[in-house]
């Protein structure tokens, strides 16, 4: 490009910018459809708040961006799947569900949940936990998760 003329060069630099972005731009993967999945867990019938909810794909043929959508609960309990984009849901499928809380833990000026955990360690494998929920292609409401304390 250097054996043009100037005035060519300035024409064709941003013609090429564009047809550069557009390539790239097209050829990445298009993104999953994920469908909203709200909940609420509790705990000898109260709500439990701050707890991490992660959703574990039974069947691992929905890829590595299906892997483990993921929540943390309100005051309320409640919790809406995040994937990708917050909210956004997970893709359809059966899943193993997963519930950890951790205790309050000083991190300099801060308090973060990495403490002991709070809940029996059944509930922290997607083996042992019994939870487990069908997504299906709609917006979906997974039925109270009860926890049992120690």
């Amino acid at each position: 490009m250097t054996d043009l003329p100037m005035c060519l060069r300035t024409r064709l630099l941003p013609l090429l910018t564009a047809v550069l972005v557009g390539v790239v731009g097209c050829g990445g993967p298009v993104a999953p459809k994920c469908y909203p999945v709200r909940g609420r867990v509790e705990m000898h019938g109260r709500p439990v708040e701050e707890a991490m909810v992660v959703f574990h794909p039974i069947q691992s043929s929905q890829g590595p961006v299906a892997s483990r959508p993921q929540a943390y609960t309100d005051k309320e309990g409640c919790f809406e799947l995040t994937l990708l984009q917050p909210r956004d849901g997970a893709l359809p499928g059966e899943y193993a569900i997963t519930i950890e809380l951790r205790e309050l833990k000083a991190d300099g000026d801060q308090m973060v949940r990495d403490g002991k955990s709070l809940l029996p360690e059944m509930y922290r494998n997607p083996a042992t936990s019994g939870f487990k929920f069908t997504v299906e292609p709609k917006e979906n409401e997974v039925p109270v998760l009860e926890v049992k304390g120690t």
